[in-house]
């Protein structure tokens, strides 16, 4: 849901990808929900602990805002990408 949601509503306005922005927000929110309800709960996706699915996930969410999507409804998931990016050793990404 993160690739063809967030993903794919970056690759249209980046790359000019040939996907419809608005189905690529609808696909996006479900996996976001989803994201939202479990942190909401828990600090971590998988685990009590950072795990490769919080290091695999992070750069679909963390560059959501290039697809135009918003992530002002889901505040758990706002707070999980700064305590992804307080990890020892998290290094920014750069265009």
């Amino acid at each position: 849901e993160l690739l063809y949601g967030l993903a794919r509503a970056r690759a249209v306005l980046k790359l000019g990808r040939p996907f419809d922005l608005e189905q690529c927000h609808r696909d996006a929110r479900p996996g976001l929900e989803a994201m939202q309800q479990r942190l909401e709960a828990h600090e971590w996706l998988a685990l009590e602990h950072a795990t490769i699915a919080d290091i695999a996930c992070y750069p679909y969410v963390a560059l959501a805002d290039e697809g135009r999507f918003s992530l002002a409804p889901y505040p758990a998931v706002q707070a999980w990408l700064r305590r992804v990016e307080a990890l020892p050793g998290w290094v920014p990404m750069t265009n």
